[in-house]
């Protein structure tokens, strides 16, 4: 049987509370056929008192592009992936021989873990499985593709 021997975190710099963050996206809402009630009623009953975010609330307050904040998006997810891994102690790069990336977030072509593989020097036989568009159940499917791919190999 799979296990998850260890994970890791990593602690951003800008942490929102819940309530804060349903006050200032609700804008995002305005235009959807999403009744505010409804809304409201996910942000609150997720059981997460705070977001963290990898840029100040006045960054988002203002209008970007949609090309800025992939950017964005692409270097800071980049950067926090490499830093993610190297916390893992005991973790032999040339031996890992699948990585499946979870992203809810932007979008990156190559995707973040080609990139994460260059900078830590992975083995460069190495498969992988980006995963991306899924929102929050993504966590759930990289887990399930993780489960999968341990059972077969």
């Amino acid at each position: 049987m799979p296990t998850i021997l260890d994970t890791q975190v990593i602690d951003l710099d800008f942490k929102v509370n819940q309530s804060e963050v349903m006050d200032f996206t609700s804008g995002y809402f305005e235009t959807s056929d999403i009744s505010p009630a409804l809304i409201k009623s996910v942000f609150q009953n997720t059981g997460i008192n705070t977001r963290q975010f990898i840029s100040t609330r006045e960054w988002f307050n203002k209008k970007h592009s949609f090309l800025d904040k992939n950017k964005l998006y692409v270097e800071r997810a980049s950067e926090l992936s490499s830093k993610l891994v190297r916390q893992f102690n005991n973790l032999e790069h040339s031996k890992v021989d699948n990585i499946i990336f979870v992203s809810s977030t932007g979008l990156s072509t190559p995707s973040i873990d080609a990139f994460m593989i260059n900078d830590l020097k992975f083995n460069r036989n190495i498969s992988r499985t980006p995963i991306w568009g899924l929102g929050c159940v993504g966590g759930a499917v990289g887990i399930s593709k993780a489960y999968e791919y341990s059972l077969a190999y």
